[in-house]
């Protein structure tokens, strides 16, 4: 509360950090939105992992946690959950806009709050990009709240404008006042969109769509983690979260046999299969030599954990299957580089 009174009496280019989680019951009829058109926020807004729940915020014109931001701000690491809800009129949104220039990224983001507007660019993570003058960048971030919009709605953003990038992002929020097939995001020139998804999506120009199978069995979280960009922020207590979530101390999601889990993997066993043999041997080799396997599980197969998959680690399961032994590890050797069935030494 303090920190938005802060903000719109001039103090906007200052940066926060949460401590611990906030649970505004009994203050969200104190709290103003962070940032307002006469004074923009900018800055560094460092959630440090942690939730704000029973935050009620309403307004007009930019209602959000954040409502005008402008210049490089920097928002991440923070969840409203599905307790908060934000109702406005036009630009509503966790962010309800930009009005200038400059780079807005927000990261490992999550929204879980309804959001109603009776106007235009109601969304769950962005409002809108003024005039596009801003560039967005959205990475590792979601939206689950249903979002009520008049139009030109949707569930990420209402309007990103130009050259944004969205990357590692889904929506399953149920959204009113959508334009055409644009239910994930709405945008101008030269969008990038790199492994998103999105429920039922009709989007599928832009985003991978989804059944709610995919969302509840651990699917969706297990494919965020292992895309274009391989992250480990996601997590899901299979059974308990109905959705991927970015709260660490929730559980990895794992694929063993065919299925998800939270089951820690086995070390070697690079086929998920709950043992360590030749098959794996075998695997691992061909993976080396760039013939990867079908099912064949990156993380089991660095036995060492330097982040690198080559020979240290095949020798490695050679050892184990040799000696029997499952918790085998080695440090990291020499390397080598593999081609066409030859090796040669670094």
């Amino acid at each position: 509360v303090d920190f938005a009174r802060d903000v719109k009496r001039g103090a906007n280019m200052c940066s926060a950090h949460l401590m611990n989680n906030i649970d505004m019951e009994g203050y969200s009829d104190a709290f103003i939105p962070i940032g307002s058109t006469r004074s923009p926020y900018f800055g560094e807004f460092d959630g440090g992992g942690y939730t704000i729940s029973n935050l009620h915020v309403s307004g007009r014109d930019y209602t959000g946690l954040f409502g005008v931001v402008k210049g490089d701000v920097y928002i991440h690491d923070l969840t409203l959950d599905q307790s908060c809800r934000i109702s406005g009129e036009d630009y509503v949104a966790f962010v309800g806009g930009s009005n200038d220039s400059g780079t807005v990224t927000l990261e490992q983001v999550g929204n879980e709050a309804d959001v109603t507007g009776t106007g235009m660019n109601v969304a769950g993570l962005i409002g809108v990009n003024m005039n596009s003058s801003a560039t967005f960048v959205l990475r590792n971030c979601y939206n689950t709240g249903r979002i009520s919009g008049n139009r030109e709605s949707a569930g990420l953003s209402g309007w990103l404008g130009d050259n944004a990038t969205v990357e590692n992002c889904y929506n399953i929020g149920i959204v009113e006042g959508v334009e055409g097939n644009y239910t994930f995001a709405r945008y101008g020139d030269n969008p990038t969109f790199i492994d998103c998804y999105e429920l039922n999506s009709r989007q599928t120009a832009d985003v991978i769509s989804v059944n709610a199978v995919a969302v509840s069995s651990g699917e969706l979280c297990y494919r965020l983690c292992h895309g274009s960009t391989p992250t480990g922020v996601w997590r899901q207590n299979l059974g308990a979260d109905n959705y991927p979530v970015l709260l660490s101390s929730h559980a990895e999601v794992l694929l063993k046999g065919g299925a998800y889990t939270n089951t820690m993997l086995l070390p070697g066993d690079v086929n998920s299969d709950g043992t360590v043999n030749v098959t794996d041997f075998t695997a691992l080799a061909n993976y080396i030599l760039g013939n990867p396997p079908v099912s064949f599980d990156p993380k089991a197969a660095d036995l060492n954990g330097d982040g690198n998959v080559n020979v240290t680690d095949l020798i490695a399961v050679a050892n184990m299957i040799l000696s029997g032994d499952a918790s085998v590890r080695v440090k990291p050797q020499r390397t080598y580089d593999i081609e066409l069935g030859t090796m040669e030494k670094k």
